[in-house]
């Protein structure tokens, strides 16, 4: 009789497997050859130049925050689907979009015919958010707040969104756009229609404007610290070397994982007194962070180890680890 296969190995090497391949297609990183409408809404002239032409300075995507964007990647076509089902039409799925002259480009997940906006369809942008992300910008729409104010969020990642939205406008000739933001635990979802802002689209303009120089010229613009340096790699690896930041961190997050783990702290300090969720977040930092020292916005997350004696009547002393997170 043969012994019995280990299931427990084979289902892990299966887990590998997939996950080497996740962090091995579309790596990231590499020079940009145009500026993403994605990432025009992030105010730094030397983030944007460095990205053309020092990639070498910006490490891809590691498999956890892969792993996050897949799950905005798998939600996007069945929401549209579902919206599709309600009765509107939705055209022009994944459409690329480039403007040459100024070196802009776009990839817009779809559009959408409004009847009360106008015959024509207009571009339509599906976000995918965490529970408190999802708040944040509900509380904002609630408050009668227009999109602008989300250009003012504390999570700076979230500031990228409305620039993009405006280059689809901008780029489509369209008076208006929408979001669909879509909270991934519960499944709840709205829209948010934003008018094109001439002005504010301008000043995205002459921001890529400035990069084209910058990139022709060979020049990386003198830095300058502002709120999105707190979860930029350029800060340690060109912008500020030889500044002493304290102690080295072991993880650097990428702003959108930045902003949604900041989010999640927060919510964290929050809950004392919910000790469930209060629990189960706590849980949750603990795996992503446990063993490791890092930054995450204005929280410094950091493991300290020590030795413990296991009994009082042992002289054996066992090494004990300890997540300490405090607001900076």
């Amino acid at each position: 009789m043969t012994d019995a296969p280990d299931l427990r190995a084979i289902e892990s090497k299966i887990k590998a497997k997939v996950e080497t391949h996740l962090a091995d297609a579309g790596r990231g990183g590499g020079a940009y050859v145009s500026n993403r409408a994605s990432e025009l809404g992030l105010a730094c002239d030397t983030y944007h130049v460095l990205r053309w032409l020092r990639p070498e300075l910006w490490q891809p995507p590691d498999v956890g925050l892969k792993k996050i964007f897949r799950i905005g990647e798998a939600m996007e076509r069945p929401n549209l689907r579902l919206v599709e089902d309600a009765g509107f039409k939705v055209v022009e799925h994944g459409r690329p979009y480039s403007w040459a002259p100024m070196k802009i480009s776009a990839h817009i997940d779809a559009k959408i015919i409004v009847p009360e906006l106008s015959p024509d369809p207009i571009p339509l942008e599906h976000k995918t958010l965490s529970p408190n992300g999802f708040r944040f910008f509900r509380k904002a729409y609630d408050s009668g707040a227009d999109w602008h104010a989300i250009l003012e969020a504390k999570y700076t990642a979230y500031r990228k969104y409305p620039a993009q939205l405006q280059v689809y406008e901008l780029l489509d000739g369209a008076a208006f756009g929408a979001w669909m933001l879509f909270e991934k635990a519960s499944g709840d979802f709205f829209f948010w229609i934003h008018a094109l802002d001439l002005d504010y689209a301008e000043s995205l303009l002459r921001r890529a404007e400035r990069v084209n120089a910058a990139v022709a010229a060979g020049e990386v613009p003198t830095p300058v610290r502002c709120d999105f340096c707190r979860d930029c790699q350029f800060q340690k690896s060109f912008c500020f070397l030889g500044q002493d930041f304290g102690p080295g961190h072991d993880v650097i997050l990428d702003p959108s994982e930045s902003a949604e783990w900041e989010a999640k702290l927060d919510r964290y300090a929050e809950l004392a007194s919910a000790a469930s969720e209060h629990d189960d977040l706590w849980d949750e930092i603990k795996e992503r962070f446990g063993g490791k020292t890092t930054i995450v916005g204005s929280w410094h997350l950091e493991t300290t180890t020590y030795l413990q004696k296991r009994k009082a009547q042992e002289a054996r002393e066992i090494e004990v680890s300890r997540l300490n997170v405090t607001r900076l």
